[in-house]
């Protein structure tokens, strides 16, 4: 996976994992809405809330079942399920393909980066827990605001800016030393 070739940052370059069309794009919405967990388990939510309705309803033709009992169970389950699935989304230990995803989608230098970071993790002595889906977007995140189009762009104007300064600084340095004539 790693090469001698060094990318423009000066990390090692890593090569794309392969990975799937899906898994990216799997990838790139948990990344970008980690609370669409909370829309599918409303929505599981609501359909076993329907289901329940549907069984309650069958069972009132038999037997007289209050409906704010039924009411409190479900308010229950639609606290539960939305919590959980929250809690087990961001603690839970990043998957093989979600690690590979986030390779995949990175360009070369953020790539580099985000390798060089889940390597010190994976390896550091301190650490004895797995590296979360949390931490991973997290650093995919970091890597993005350090290598992303947005910084890259802003870094080239820099150092465009200092370039001039440094010419125009040669040139009073020239002038005041009487290289001028």
């Amino acid at each position: 996976m790693t090469t001698n070739q060094r990318t423009a940052s000066g990390l090692t370059f890593i090569t794309r994992p392969a990975t799937t069309v899906i898994a990216r794009v799997a990838f790139s919405i948990i990344r970008h809405w980690r609370w669409t967990g909370i829309v599918v388990s409303s929505m599981l939510t609501a359909g076993l809330m329907l289901l329940s309705i549907t069984l309650a309803a069958g069972l009132q033709a038999e037997e007289s079942i209050r409906s704010d009992y039924i009411g409190f169970l479900f308010a229950i389950l639609l606290i539960a399920v939305p919590v959980w699935h929250v809690s087990r989304l961001e603690l839970r230990a990043a998957p093989a393909w979600m690690l590979r995803a986030a390779l995949a989608t990175a360009t070369d230098n953020e790539r580099a980066f985000l390798f060089e970071r889940l390597l010190q993790l994976a390896t550091s002595e301190w650490r004895h827990d797995p590296i979360t889906s949390g931490v991973l977007f997290d650093l995919f995140k970091e890597a993005r605001l350090g290598f992303g189009d947005r910084v890259r762009g802003k870094r080239e104007r820099l150092l465009a800016d200092r370039e001039k300064q440094v010419d125009l600084l040669r040139n009073l340095a020239s002038f005041a030393s009487g290289d001028f004539l």
